[in-house]
């Protein structure tokens, strides 16, 4: 009898949590706040496309592809870069010299090409960490 008693008070409490939370991301929706995953993951806008940005740094195939490509096409300043894959073979590049301040790059691995992306064609809400 005891056990059941816990059980039902363990329940309600699950249940008011998970009822709470409901509302508060409703009123988030309605004041137009961001949810915690969309702050966590910002967002890049390339050509008029909205992206959740992944960055990343790990040295694997797309890494040492977009190595490749910005040592052929004599960049310089990519001490420390980040790729953001925004389409099959399309990576936004991230290349810094001291980590904190960022220029922007377009890689067309399949295309062997790196352009240099305009702050027009580019919206970065959060550089790489």
């Amino acid at each position: 009898m005891e056990k059941n008693k816990f059980l039902w008070i363990a329940f309600g409490i699950v249940m008011l949590i998970v009822i709470s939370n409901n509302i508060f991301r409703s009123e988030q929706k309605q004041k137009g706040e961001k949810s915690l995953v969309e702050k966590m993951k910002p967002t890049l806008i390339f050509d008029g496309q909205e992206y959740f940005s992944h960055w990343k740094d790990t040295a694997d195939e797309k890494f040492l592809s977009i190595s490749k490509l910005l040592v052929a096409d004599r960049i310089t300043g990519c001490g420390e870069f980040y790729y953001n894959e925004i389409d099959r073979n399309t990576y936004i590049v991230a290349c810094s010299r001291d980590g904190k301040s960022f220029k922007y790059y377009v890689a067309w691995t399949k295309l062997d090409k790196v352009y240099s992306a305009e702050s027009d064609m580019l919206t970065i809400n959060e550089s790489p960490k």
